[in-house]
């Protein structure tokens, strides 16, 4: 399939959708990467159409249904530099957003700084500033360990979370 033939099947798939369409499932649709799909979302809003980055993936504005992130809990991960964009995509992926990053350092005890990552935008945008400061995530003090606090739809979306992030060796338990 041509790039401009695929950007219309989006276009096409998203105008159908009454829910959001994450990007690793338009990505596995087309048998192209996620990075693929957000790079055509990109050119296609350069070229007039109004889609919408949501918590749950990528809507047509005029379709836009807001899902209420009622369900809040906390999860412990680990992971090293090059794994953290895969944790912020799990996240999103299940329709979930982040509220806040917390570590438990030796000294100074919890230290907790706003996380609000909601969209693939936000994923992009912290990524870059990672890349910015050398990779200075505060979760560096604590040789990877961290938590987040989640904003859910409801418990059963955390529980994917959760297994998800286990399957990829992020959640940790100690």
């Amino acid at each position: 399939m041509k790039v401009q033939e695929r950007r219309q099947a989006i276009v096409e798939a998203l105008e159908a959708a009454q829910n959001p369409i994450s990007a690793s499932d338009l990505a596995a649709s087309f048998d192209i990467s996620r990075q693929i799909i957000v790079s055509d979302i990109n050119r296609l809003r350069q070229a007039g159409y109004q889609i919408t980055s949501t918590h749950r993936g990528y809507i047509m504005s005029q379709t836009l249904q807001t899902v209420p992130l009622n369900y809040r809990d906390r999860i412990c991960c680990r992971h090293s530099l090059s794994q953290t964009q895969r944790e912020l995509e799990i996240v999103l992926d299940h329709g979930a957003a982040f509220e806040s990053v917390e570590i438990d350092h030796p000294i100074y005890g919890l230290i907790t700084a706003s996380l609000a990552i909601e969209g693939d935008q936000d994923i992009q945008s912290f990524m870059s500033l990672t890349q910015d400061h050398q990779g200075a995530l505060l979760s560096f003090l604590t040789q990877g360990i961290h938590y987040h606090t989640l904003k859910c739809p409801d418990k059963a979306s955390f529980l994917a979370i959760k297994a998800a992030l286990k399957e990829e060796g992020i959640l940790y338990e100690n």
